[in-house]
């Protein structure tokens, strides 16, 4: 009997030991089994989540010991209740329609690593209000926020030269928009169906408006050009944007020095919900 209690003690903490850190590892593994991956050479790809998935996700930096470099084709669509997704500093790609019709997440700051996005990738995401894109990206596809209806402020590089077909369709949260100071065209749709957009500021270096870019901006009454009315009338404005009407046309205004701004941080597109605040760090 004694040898038994004894026994007993000396297993103890072994058993213990053991214990927890199973139950470490499962606390660890229960966020990451959601997810499913493929791996190619020594890197990872993340293929999918699981639908019931809720709450915040962290996708791992690695999987097996293998790198996490992307998000594939509808990764996460239709996640509808997932509120925040992390991704790892590893990431460079993100594939279309990777986030579309997460319909609970209302935030997402996206690494700088990001190199590449598809299109379609935020598509009605009804409650994303915020969005820090990479800075890495010169380019916001076809459909990026197609009816992120809640959408309110997005920061963007200042290197962004293109805004897709559609891209800011159906956000009709949006109430200001500060466009970036490198954009040159602005696809069809761009911005069509923002009902509550009431200002906008363009950089003399748009040379093309696509068709119905600002159809149905119904609320837009004030349009600040950075440049002079002689070089707003060379750029190509194509139809359906009566919106951008010679009433509401305000020209060589450099929005930077404005008062009515108190500071924009060079680098970003800041979209808000109406009132402008500092965005300097």
């Amino acid at each position: 009997m004694k040898m038994r209690v004894k026994l007993i003690r000396l297993l103890c903490p072994v058993l213990l030991t053991v214990i927890s850190v199973l139950f470490a590892f499962n606390v660890s593994a229960t966020e990451s089994s959601y997810l499913d991956y493929n791996f190619v050479g020594n890197n990872c790809i993340v293929i999918g989540c699981d639908a019931e998935a809720k709450g915040a996700i962290t996708v791992p930096e690695t999987v097996a010991g293998k790198t996490v470099i992307q998000i594939a084709d509808n990764a996460f669509s239709g996640c509808k209740y997932i509120t925040e997704i992390n991704l790892p500093e590893t990431v460079r790609t993100i594939g279309n329609s990777a986030f579309a019709m997460c319909s609970s997440l209302e935030a997402f700051d996206m690494p700088d690593s990001v190199e590449n996005i598809g299109k379609s990738v935020f598509l009605k995401c009804y409650g994303l209000k915020t969005v820090n894109f990479s800075q890495s990206l010169n380019v916001v596809p076809e459909e990026t926020f197609y009816m992120c209806e809640s959408l309110r402020k997005v920061e963007i590089s200042d290197d962004t030269t293109v805004f897709g077909k559609n891209a800011f369709k159906g956000c009709s949260s949006l109430r200001s928009i500060i466009l970036p100071e490198n954009i040159g065209e602005l696809f069809s749709g761009c911005f069509s169906g923002c009902s509550l957009l009431e200002r906008i500021y363009i950089p003399s270096t748009v040379f093309q408006i696509g068709t119905d870019a600002f159809e149905k901006c119904i609320a837009l009454k004030d349009v600040y050009y950075q440049g002079s009315e002689r070089s707003f009338g060379k750029i190509s404005v194509l139809s359906g944007n009566e919106a951008l009407s010679p009433g509401s046309l305000v020209f060589n205004h450099n929005h930077r020095a404005s008062s009515v701004i108190t500071t924009v941080k060079s680098g970003t597109l800041y979209l808000s919900s109406g009132t402008f605040v500092s965005l300097t760090t």
